[in-house]
């Protein structure tokens, strides 16, 4: 689960870094694995309240930056 927040926040960093290409993940409804991430609040076409799941995968090829 750890590596899954260090993955989302290096994603999160580098889409705001000016002149990356900003990539998209899929939200899913439900959980497909252990390793997926939960995410809430105010996320883009998804009800208020609601609940979406990000894929472990899906997060581990997002691009990866150190500072």
């Amino acid at each position: 689960m750890r590596n899954a927040l260090l993955l989302m926040g290096a994603a999160l960093l580098a889409a705001s870094v000016p002149g990356t290409t900003t990539q998209r993940v899929q939200l899913l409804g439900q959980r497909s694995s252990p390793q997926d991430l939960q995410v809430s609040g105010e996320l883009p076409g998804v009800p208020a309240g609601q609940t979406r799941f990000i894929r472990y995968v899906d997060l581990s090829r997002l691009a990866q930056v150190s500072h």
